[in-house]
């Protein structure tokens, strides 16, 4: 090769590497506007059921200290009932046939504990009708206190779930932002 070849090759290869370089640069540069794209996108517009479906779902997922679930049973829907009824949230008080609808449309896909119409409809044979401010012992609805305390626990953690999402003041928050730990685990 002559000298003048040798030359051009050698500025057609520092050519071609400050181009690579600077493909490589813009390349980077581009990823970087497109994630900060998805980052700046809007949300979807999440509804209330959005948000009590991941608060339920958030609750399904609650230990008591012996690092047992909270809730455990079908029956434990009726304080998800009261709770949503206390605070006005889809359903009206007394309104079972509400709920029903609301609890078919709220339930998270795969719910470890799944409602149910029979278990719900049992309510009226217990204290849990009254607002959950008036839920007292009574041992003329059950011979053990246990259920009775598994219930307002329950009911006490969904209230704390669920409020603590409302005062956020936006649905999305209940899908980002972590709850404080519970006092039971």
């Amino acid at each position: 090769m002559e000298k003048k070849e040798m030359d051009r090759y050698r500025c057609l290869k520092e050519t071609c590497g400050r181009l690579g370089k600077l493909f490589g640069e813009i390349a980077e540069a581009l990823q970087g506007v497109a994630s900060m794209e998805q980052a700046t996108a809007p949300l979807a517009k999440v509804t209330e059921e959005d948000m009590l479906r991941n608060c339920i779902s958030m609750l399904m997922q609650e230990r008591d200290a012996r690092g047992r679930y909270l809730v455990s049973s079908k029956c434990q829907w009726q304080a998800i009932y009261r709770i949503l009824a206390d605070h006005g949230l889809g359903v009206a008080d007394g309104d079972y046939a509400g709920f029903e609808r609301l609890a078919w449309r709220i339930q998270p896909a795969g719910c470890r504990v799944p409602f149910s119409l029979s278990a719900l409809k049992q309510i009226t044979k217990t204290g849990f009708t009254r607002p959950f401010s008036r839920w007292t012992f009574d041992p003329a609805y059950s011979k053990t206190r246990r259920p009775y305390d598994e219930m307002v626990a329950i009911a006490t953690r969904f209230s704390e779930i669920l409020e603590y999402h409302l005062e956020a003041g936006e649905p999305q928050a209940c899908l980002t932002t972590p709850v404080p730990a519970s006092p039971w685990g």
